[in-house]
């Protein structure tokens, strides 16, 4: 199916009564931006919208993505919420005639609006706040094991997706959650990357998928109860502590490193490196994890270039202050690499090396005897850049910035100094510089590049091509004996 864009969704939502099939959907009023225009909340395979009316609030997701057996999901996800009272999930609908877009009917998903904060938010609002923030990580803890106790997993846990209303943890997103029911498909999305095993394919979709992320998750929250500071240092506002490649290179990792001076962490360390080290099905539970009842391995388990298990050495966990130790194996070497970076080995015939050898004398024979100049083309642009009167882009685009008022792209990117609040910068205040930029990229565009450029190119790039390129092409044809 072809889903619509972004846009034609953001004109649709603008008439529910009209756009909306769903009769409750049909008597809501939209969350807004600055100008009265719906407000946006981008996903991966969705954009989502905030619907209210006088009693009930919904998120209605619309797909911009295909999702591979997206009704048969949902069929059995809203199953299972229908008979499963767990405290952590919200109610979520498949509607089939969901949204309204140029007489085509596309399916949408009503799920109960959560009014709190994401995960991220919420540490950033407390963060001065160490009981609040243990709470938060005795809560997580008790919420992973009572998904294991029922084998389901979310598939993408992440800041974005837990939030957190009256200090009670909820998760959204339900498109890659693992049902018993569902154990005939695949995973159709790989999660956020500072949050997964690196390993992780879409042939990895069972009960088990949400390990990895639940110790990174746990993990970051207690560090952040130990010592707060930690959060401005690394978080990115894109994890909570961890990124990818702390999980590539534990051993080389600044925040690991620093995390095993902390006499209440130094343990989870080790451990957190044994389970970067372990293959995707060998990792514990969460509660494992934190009881430390399991052994580790001191080598990875698995080749990042090939993605194999490998032989290895396992061991129990290491003693306090005790270090693993890291080694890559190659199944299809013995010999010991120590990068991640997977080794190449390219190998070359002896009538390679003497074909090369020949072209290469050839050059630097003949050419000497034959001198070419080439004009270089910047300085050849220049000219005619001069002789046409062709302002350069840059002088000739900041008039019309001033006129249309366009914020420079530089005010229109992310400054964490000055703008804490990622969702503000995303939903809000760049789309307010986009939609200001309209106007100024039309008339700018238009006429600078029709007025001005269209004629000095055509001129520029004949002349260029002609004289340059030919000789070109006939240094090719004497080197190679063809003929031009």
């Amino acid at each position: 199916m072809q889903w619509p864009s972004g846009d034609r969704y953001q004109e649709a939502v603008q008439n529910p009564s009209t756009s909306f099939f769903d009769s409750e959907l049909k008597i809501c009023t939209i969350e807004t931006m600055l100008h009265g225009l719906p407000k946006p909340y981008a996903g991966n395979f969705t954009t989502t919208y905030h619907l209210y009316n006088h009693s009930n609030h919904w998120a209605v997701r619309c797909f911009t993505r295909d999702i591979p057996d997206l009704q048969k999901r949902y069929k059995e996800i809203g199953r299972f919420l229908q008979i499963s009272d767990t405290g952590f999930f919200v109610d979520a609908t498949y509607v089939p005639n969901g949204i309204l877009i140029n007489g085509q009917w596309y399916p949408v998903i009503k799920m109960t609006w959560v009014d709190g904060d994401t995960l991220s938010h919420f540490i950033n609002n407390n963060i001065s706040n160490p009981g609040t923030l243990g709470s938060l990580v005795n809560s997580f803890q008790s919420m992973i094991a009572a998904m294991d106790s029922m084998d389901l997993a979310h598939g993408d846990l992440q800041h974005g997706n837990i939030m957190i209303k009256n200090r009670q943890i909820f998760l959204i997103d339900y498109d890659g959650m693992y049902l018993p029911a569902l154990s005939d498909l695949q995973a159709n999305e790989l999660g956020h990357p500072n949050y997964q095993h690196p390993m992780r394919s879409d042939c990895h979709y069972d009960a088990n998928m949400d390990r990895f992320s639940s110790i990174v998750i746990w993990f970051g929250l207690k560090a952040l109860s130990v010592d707060p500071k930690l959060w401005d240092k690394y978080n990115t506002y894109e994890n909570i502590l961890f990124t990818r490649n702390d999980f590539l290179d534990p051993d080389n990792s600044q925040l690991l490193t620093e995390l095993a001076t902390y006499p209440k962490l130094i343990n989870f360390v080790d451990k957190f490196k044994g389970v970067c080290f372990m293959g995707i099905d060998q990792i514990p539970t969460l509660d494992q994890f934190i009881s430390g009842d399991i052994t580790y391995p001191t080598v990875r388990e698995y080749s990042i270039a090939s993605n194999k298990l490998v032989s290895i050495k396992p061991r129990p966990v290491p003693s306090t202050g005790e270090s693993l130790t890291k080694e890559y194996y190659y199944p299809d070497s013995s010999v010991e690499n120590t990068t991640v970076t997977p080794v190449l080995q390219t190998k070359f015939s002896h009538k390679w090396i003497i074909a090369i050898a020949l072209i290469g004398f050839l050059i630097f024979s003949v050419i000497p005897i034959f001198p070419i100049t080439i004009s270089k083309q910047v300085p050849y642009e220049e000219s005619y850049q001069e002789s046409y009167q062709v302002p350069s882009q840059e002088l000739y685009q900041v008039p019309y910035q001033e006129a249309y008022n366009v914020p420079s792209q530089r005010d229109c990117s992310w400054d964490q100094a000055n703008l804490k609040d990622y969702s503000y910068y995303q939903n809000v205040y760049l789309p307010n510089c986009e939609s200001s930029g309209i106007a100024y990229r039309t008339v700018y565009r238009t006429e600078y590049r029709t007025t001005y450029r269209t004629a000095y190119r055509t001129a520029y790039r004949t002349k260029y091509k002609t004289e340059n390129l030919t000789r070109y092409v006939n240094l090719f044809a004497l080197l190679t004996g063809s003929k031009s």
